[in-house]
């Protein structure tokens, strides 16, 4: 997903461009929530579950704002955890 073009979903009702992401280590049986799923949003890790295990995102976007690091990012923004991406509102 990097560098162009870059994914996107919407959480909280706002547009968030996803620019760097991981695969984050899991054994895919245990992912029990739905995809788009925020698992953990603390500090540097934003884990999200996906259809096949868990997506860590390295860096990430507001629209129409300047790209950030996760930490940077939940620093102004309140995600927690069982908040999810969705597509458009």
């Amino acid at each position: 997903m990097h560098p162009w073009p870059h994914a996107f979903s919407f959480v909280q009702g706002k547009r968030i461009i996803l620019r760097r992401s991981e695969t984050h280590p899991t054994d895919p049986t245990h992912v029990t929530h739905p995809a788009g799923t925020i698992l953990e949003a603390d500090g540097d890790r934003l884990i999200i579950a996906t259809g096949d295990g868990l997506l860590r995102i390295v860096e990430i976007q507001a629209e129409g704002k300047r790209p950030m690091n996760v930490r940077d990012f939940l620093a102004g923004h309140r995600l927690t955890a069982g908040d999810r991406f969705a597509p458009a509102p």
